[in-house]
């Protein structure tokens, strides 16, 4: 598009600069090859570093999805022998845990 305007500010007539942007395109044909098919995806490349943080991330998450689950059943175990109100507080306890790695992983 810049190469048209600068041709026809230059004083080129618009039919002119159009034929002169297309044929300094070429052959077109091999970039429509390349595009890929409209069912799939194209995927960008992903760094070594990026590839090890979001691992990072995501074992971090189920991990603490992992604890939120142990809170619960601690909650669940203890509610039946200590405390009545246990078994609610593990399960405030676990669902305030399951905010972090949702964060995370969103």
């Amino acid at each position: 598009m810049e190469r048209y305007e600068d041709l026809t500010k230059n004083g080129m007539d618009a039919e002119e600069a159009l034929r002169s942007v297309m044929a300094s395109i070429g052959n077109v044909d091999e970039l429509v090859a390349a595009l890929p098919d409209e069912g799939q995806s194209v995927r960008l490349p992903i760094s070594d570093e990026q590839r090890a943080r979001s691992a990072r991330t995501v074992t971090i998450a189920i991990g603490l999805y992992i604890l939120a689950g142990v809170v619960f059943f601690i909650g669940v175990f203890l509610g039946g022998v200590v405390w009545d109100y246990a078994v609610l507080l593990g399960l405030i306890l676990a669902a305030a845990i399951c905010i972090i790695p949702t964060y995370m992983l969103v």
